[in-house]
This record gives C-alpha cells, structure tokens and sequence, in this order.
C-alpha cells in the first residue's frame, strides 16, 4: 500500500515529554553561529522579523530551516501550551542575533535574545485561505475546498475552538484571519497550525476579564472561523487544560512540568521568569475552568464519559480498516475522536435532540458505516460496499445457473451462504463482519482471496 497516499501528519510531542537522561541539562538556546541567513528577507517592512535561516545538523550535515525575529521569550511558553491543548505550533527555541536597525552605546548592533521557529513546510495562512484563489474555507461546514476540482477536505487540529486558548494566553494579536494561524495539508487532510505567539502574555488576569475584553473580541472572538464551532469543540480545550493541571505520578502537573522543567532551568533566558508565568497561567487557567462550569455547562465527568464514547467508536471503525502494518493507529484514533466533535456526523447521532455522542452511537450502523466510507475513501483504502458485492454475486449466479469461467468462486456450502449473507446485509458495518468471519474461517478458499482483495481481513 503506497505511503504516501496515507500520510497523516506526524504532530510534535511536547518538549518536556521528549526530556531523557542524555538531554535532561541541554539548554533550549541554539548558538548563533550555528545558524546561516539564506536571504535579506524583511516582509513587508517588519523591522522584528528577521527571516529564514539554515541551521546545520552536526551529527546528519542535513539542514533545517527556522525563521528568527526579535520576539520576547515566553513566547516559547506560548507554543508548548497551545501544543499540549491540541493546537499544533512549530517547534521553538532560543538564540541570539544583532539587531541591524539601532545601535548601542559603543556604535555596535546590539545582540537581542531572539526565538527561532522551525519552518512549516506547506503552510497557508488563514489570509490566503479566505482569499480563495486555490482553496476556499467553508467555516459553517467546517471544511476546506478545492476552487478547482471541488473536493471537499476536512480539519483537524481543533482550530474552531482556539479562540478558548488565545483568550487564555492574552494573546492581542491572534488574528485567525490573518497571517499568524493557518492550516498545512497533509495527505487528504488539513491541520491547524499557529504562529508567532509574540504578543501573548501571563499575567495571571481572571478568564472573565479577558473574555470582556473589547479588544479581544474585535480581533478573536467577532471572527467567523469560530461561529461553528460545537459544544465540544469547546469543552476539548478546556478538558485538555483541566487534565494539563493534574497532578501526575512525580506530584507535578504537565503545566508544572512545561514551565519549570530541567532544561528549562538550563536555559538561563527562561529560568529567570518561568516560576512566576508558570503561576500567573495557572490562576488564569483555573478561572478559565471555573467560567466554563458555571457559564456554560461544562462538567469534566459527563465530557470524559463522552470523550470515552468517541474513543471507544475510534477503536472500532480502526478494526474496520484494513491498514497496513506499523499504521500510526493512535494519531487516527484521535483524529476520528476530533471529527466526532466536528458537526461532520451530528445528524447521524442517536440523539437527535442533543446531537450529542451518546452510548447508543456505539452500535450505530448508520454512522459507523458512513465514517468508515470517508476514512477509506480519504485514505485510499479499498471499499468494500454493496457496490462490490454485485461482483461477488455475479459470481454467485454463474455458480447456480452452472456457467463456466470465473472459476474462482468455490462450490462448497460455506461459499455459497457466505455469497448470500453478504448481499443481504443490511448495512455495511455488518456485510464487513461476515466477510471478516468468513476470511478467517476459511482463508484456503478462493472465495477468501478474492473477498481480500477488497481489503476484508488483511
């Protein structure tokens, strides 16, 4: 099976998750000699930004690309934070470089602490997106389109509900609409992805006051791209930030341990502050929280057992794929959870009134079927649909009308009543489920391999 057809983007794990004993005292700060500028580039007169630069690998001689600007540090902060809620960012590190445009008292361009951002191949900003001129954003249905061809891609990396984090970052200058969010395609897919989080902020402000804030919601809040997000687009961000402040098994949180790791503290720039960030974003996030619970009806127990719900209908349309080996099953399994938040499969749930994820959706044939049918078609799996059982039951009535040819179809029983069954299913999660039994009672048969080829028990 071709990889590149199935490619689902690889997101990045935290830093603090990616820590060992042979990194644990390295610094975040990246030497300044160690990057090379590629161009002069200053878009669009921005005296802060600095550009793409090449930072060789000493170990591989291969060469990365980040972008240098003169942000200020607990920008890092920023993107470690919108990463752990399930925003994608660029990896992010620190160093140092001369500012061309001011000189210190000596005559010298002074050095500035700087934050490079690893480039994003393939990135559109929201701007480009809405301009339409290759893709056009639908942000009711949630989804991207193709101007030319008119395929329909949806989005993962729960952009409709960051509003909710850039409120708690205090983060002015979001801009969904502009040029520092904006999506990546992988594959048959979009993903989110935010940048540059310079002007976001800890200041241990309560959520309510930043949630009034005029200014925030002139540039965040009053933006389309966030009027149809649901409920639980919502409720994800404030559950991951719920179970980000947790206590883990060490007596620290994974806001603790973000803030104030090793090599954290390695990094002289970050150590200085990020005890008291670490503090002011916490007192932020618990009014966060608690706005939610008594504003808008968030309970963490009834969003986990749901949460558990959409789990448990990943794992099983998962069974359903006949995916190869080594397929990176739990990014797939989170990314059908997120479109189970979406309003993509809302009017398929049992629960008409809520359209919310209910038990009942469990053994829901309609849904499961019809989320199993956009998985393979945007995987490029084979189908196996009623479609295709007409091939088999082409076969089937030269067996019983004794023509010859197509002599793959075996005459035994079992063949014949497997033939039937799968016709008269009555939906495609059960015409799978006999096929699946019957392949794996009977893998000698003709029959079997000719149903495999369809993808049924690989």
């Amino acid at each position: 099976m071709p990889k590149e057809i199935i490619r689902l983007f690889a997101k990045r794990e935290p830093d603090f998750k990616k820590i060992n004993s042979s990194n644990k005292n390295k610094s975040f700060a990246i030497e300044p000699d160690d990057f090379s500028s590629l161009t002069d580039f200053n878009p669009d007169g921005f005296r802060r930004c600095y550009g793409p630069y090449k930072k060789k690998n000493k170990k591989t001689n291969a060469y990365q690309i980040y972008f240098l600007g003169g942000h200020p540090i607990h920008e890092y902060f920023s993107m470690e934070i919108l990463n752990r809620l399930g925003i994608n960012t660029p990896t992010t590190r620190l160093t140092k470089i001369q500012d061309q445009y001011s000189l210190d008292q000596t005559g010298n361009a002074p050095w500035l602490d700087t934050i490079a951002s690893k480039g994003i191949e393939g990135y559109m900003s929201m701007k480009k997106l809405m301009a339409g001129e290759t893709y056009q954003i639908d942000t009711k249905k949630q989804i991207i389109i193709d101007v030319k061809n008119k395929s329909e891609y949806k989005i993962s990396g729960n952009a409709f509900g960051s509003d909710i984090a850039a409120t708690l970052l205090e983060d002015g200058d979001y801009q969904p609409s502009g040029n520092n969010f904006g999506l990546i395609r992988v594959g048959n897919r979009f993903y989110t992805m935010a940048i540059d989080k310079e002007k976001s902020s800890f200041s241990g402000k309560d959520y309510k006051t930043l949630y009034n804030c005029i200014s925030f919601k002139d540039i965040i809040f009053n933006d389309k791209l966030f009027e149809s997000k649901t409920q639980e687009q919502s409720f994800f961000i404030v559950h991951q930030l719920s179970k980000a402040l947790e206590n883990n098994a060490d007596g620290q949180s994974d806001v603790d341990h973000m803030f104030c790791n090793s090599r954290v503290m390695a990094t002289p720039t970050l150590a200085d502050e990020c005890k008291s960030m670490c503090e002011n974003f916490k007192s932020t996030a618990k009014s966060l929280i608690t706005y939610f619970s008594e504003n808008k009806n968030y309970d963490f127990k009834s969003y986990e057992e749901r949460e558990k719900i959409r789990e448990a209908i990943a794992e099983k349309i998962i069974g359903y794929l006949p995916l190869p080996d080594h397929f990176d099953t739990q990014t797939l399994k989170e990314i059908i959870s997120e479109d189970l938040r979406a309003p993509y499969y809302q009017s398929f749930f049992a629960d008409k009134k809520k359209k919310e994820i209910s038990p009942a959706d469990l053994k829901n044939n309609a849904l499961l079927s019809a989320m199993i049918i956009d998985l393979k078609r945007e995987l490029h799996l084979p189908i196996f649909l009623k479609k295709e059982c007409q091939q088999v039951m082409i076969h089937y009535r030269h067996y019983k009308n004794r023509f010859f040819g197509l002599r793959w179809l075996n005459t035994s029983r079992e063949s014949i009543e497997a033939a039937e069954k799968i016709m008269n299913a009555k939906s495609d999660t059960e015409r799978y489920d006999i096929a699946t039994s019957y392949v794996k009672q009977h893998p000698e048969k003709a029959f079997a391999k000719e149903l495999s080829k369809f993808g049924i028990a690989k």
